[in-house]
């Protein structure tokens, strides 16, 4: 009897272990325009790195919902938002889409970097620290964007599938001097699309990886064939952030 009653103990405490492991809630904040930010917090530690998660096109939060999960498993606090401009992904609805069209809002690619900024400022002040950024397609040439003028709140960059999406803009000329270290993924045959926007950013600040895989980072998804040769070097860089 005391031998069984030692075994529910260790159990117990083990299943306590995990469910400590993170914990997960959502939220919201306000972009400047007053568009309601509805986002996923994946938390481990106050003291851990935090990643910041942004979708790619038609997309939202839940293109993060086993990414995040994963990354806090390297002691790496995330949080995966909604960007206005998306839609719906793994079941999930991308609330602020809907709030931006409810206030009759513009939900073009450009428009949410109002999104984005609001969330890089509300949890640079909550965790009083710099805040990694992880993109996916149209974000991830977002984020590098938004790292030409934000360098001072933001730790390192991911971006996935890069490009010059935006009409009327040219994101090579605009990141010439970024100076935030980047980690660039993409599959093969975005090679030439990924270098029309960074070729200016091979530094020794920069890092490359090209494999067969999806677009964006859907490339860690469990389904994609890569995934697990993306994880292995991207899992390396994230244990990176706790030392720098």
């Amino acid at each position: 009897m005391l031998v069984r009653f030692k075994n529910i103990w260790c159990i117990l405490i083990l299943l306590l272990v995990v469910a400590r492991t993170y914990s997960q809630k959502s939220g919201f904040l306000y972009s400047k325009d007053s568009v309601k930010v509805t986002y996923d917090e994946y938390f481990v530690s106050k003291k851990a790195p935090v990643v910041l998660l942004c979708h790619q096109a038609g997309s939202s939060r839940g293109e993060y919902t086993e990414i995040a999960k994963r990354i806090n498993k390297s002691g790496i606090n995330c949080v995966a938002i909604d960007q206005r401009s998306g839609g719906k992904c793994k079941e999930v609805v991308n609330q602020t889409h809907l709030d931006a069209e409810q206030k009759k809002l513009s939900t073009g690619y450009l428009d949410s970097e109002k999104d984005i900024i609001a969330a890089l400022d509300y949890f640079h002040l909550k965790y009083k620290k710099k805040i990694s950024l992880l993109g996916s397609s149209y974000s991830a040439s977002l984020i590098l964007k938004i790292a030409a003028t934000q360098k001072q709140k933001i730790k390192t960059l991911f971006v996935f599938s890069p490009g010059e999406y935006f009409d009327g803009f040219n994101l090579k000329k605009h990141i010439e001097n970024l100076e935030v270290m980047t980690f660039i993924y993409g599959a093969k045959n975005e090679l030439q699309d990924i270098e029309a926007c960074t070729s200016l950013l091979l530094n020794k600040k920069t890092f490359r990886s090209f494999s067969e895989g999806k677009h964006g980072a859907s490339v860690l998804w469990n389904d994609c064939p890569s995934s697990s040769e993306f994880w292995s070097e991207f899992e390396s860089q994230l244990k990176f952030l706790k030392f720098i």
